[in-house]
């Protein structure tokens, strides 16, 4: 006969079942709230962090559209103002907004400030509680910039490289008439329409007087340009990427790229490969285009390119008849124009992105 298994001690079992269960569900609820608490804290965060780009923005834009960039106070280094300036001292400073963020004071304030000897503010961007206390805060530079001394592409630039409309290592080959107004140099050969071609000044057949004058390889930004410029940029060796560099208005990419001009007119664009440029133009920006390989440039029939290129390698221009052209070229290899070529002559030194001449602005945030 079996024997029946005591109920008294069966008893509390579902006590302890469901005590632990409740306390698992307690830990989870704990934590999903703990978690939603951690979230809202995040959205927050970049709530206010958004709000202070954007009081810093907007008082970079006043103070742009103001373009009153010569008081005498600019004289401290803005980068020194990061560390020196007093944050929580913004009496003066301007809200942005006020009525549409309530439990927030939006604000901005800005101090003169010199950036490589160019005359600029130091502008911050503050959110705060209404009870005064710091949420977030931006700071940034704006100001014009002048002639390019600051960047590394102009520093590094062999002396005299812009000194003519087209500077052409190999042969030129122009399809169409020529209107060409500077001096041309062509290492190699030229050929073009004879009846048609006004070409101020052109010399032929130069390859030993260029070599003379900027060295075996002198005319290929690849064979030391670029890496200098990658050096001072801070960039890796090796790289898939187009990279936009805000402080000196350079677009740097790795390897070949295929571009829009829309979207670099008016920079510094250096490309250690070959480069692809198409679309069209009105010219009102100058742009600088630096390849170390073969640069191809198609589909700008009828429009108007302003600025200066440079290739180590060919420098093929394809349907552009009609297009009006300022600046200057130059190729390490040879160079074709298909539809003829009007190029009117720009001095770099006043001409380059960046320069006052331009408009060009420092925008950089810090």
């Amino acid at each position: 006969m079996n024997a029946q298994k005591n109920p008294i001690k069966q008893q509390g079992a579902a006590l302890v079942i469901v005590l632990a269960l409740l306390a698992g569900s307690l830990m989870i609820g704990v934590s999903g709230m703990n978690s939603a608490l951690i979230d809202e804290r995040l959205a927050g965060n970049y709530r206010a962090a958004a709000l202070a780009q954007m009081a810093a923005e907007k008082g970079g834009s006043d103070r742009r559209e103001a373009d009153n960039f010569n008081s005498s106070e600019y004289s401290d280094s803005c980068l020194d103002l990061v560390d020196s300036y007093n944050l929580d001292n913004f009496e003066d400073g301007d809200e942005v907004n006020s009525e549409i963020y309530k439990n927030f004071s939006v604000r901005y304030d800005y101090r003169g400030c010199d950036y490589n000897g160019n005359n600029a503010d130091f502008v911050v961007g503050q959110v705060r509680e209404s009870d005064g206390n710091l949420v977030a805060e931006y700071p940034l530079v704006v100001g014009q910039a002048s002639g390019g001394g600051s960047s590394p592409v102009y520093e590094n630039l062999p002396n005299g490289l812009f000194d003519y409309s087209l500077l052409i290592g190999g042969a030129l080959a122009i399809n169409g008439g020529a209107n060409i107004p500077g001096t041309v140099r062509v290492g190699g050969n030229y050929s073009g329409n004879k009846n048609q071609d006004e070409i101020g000044a052109i010399i032929k057949n130069d390859n030993n007087d260029i070599i003379n004058d900027y060295g075996p390889g002198g005319l290929n930004p690849g064979s030391g340009f670029i890496e200098k410029i990658r050096n001072t940029l801070g960039y890796e060796e090796n790289g898939s990427q187009c990279l936009d560099n805000v402080e000196y208005n350079i677009k740097y990419c790795y390897g070949d790229a295929i571009l829009n001009l829309e979207d670099i007119e008016g920079k510094q664009v250096v490309v250690e490969g070959e480069v692809s440029i198409n679309g069209k133009t009105d010219g009102e920006k100058n742009t600088v285009i630096i390849s170390g390989g073969n640069a191809d440039f198609g589909g700008m029939g009828g429009d108007r390119f302003k600025g200066f290129v440079w290739s180590g390698g060919s420098l093929v221009f394809k349907g552009q008849g009609g297009t009006q052209y300022e600046g200057s070229f130059i190729s390490a290899g040879s160079s074709t124009f298909n539809g003829g070529l009007n190029l009117d002559f720009l001095p770099f030194e006043n001409e380059a992105p960046g320069s006052e001449d331009d408009g060009g602005y420092i925008w950089l945030p810090l």
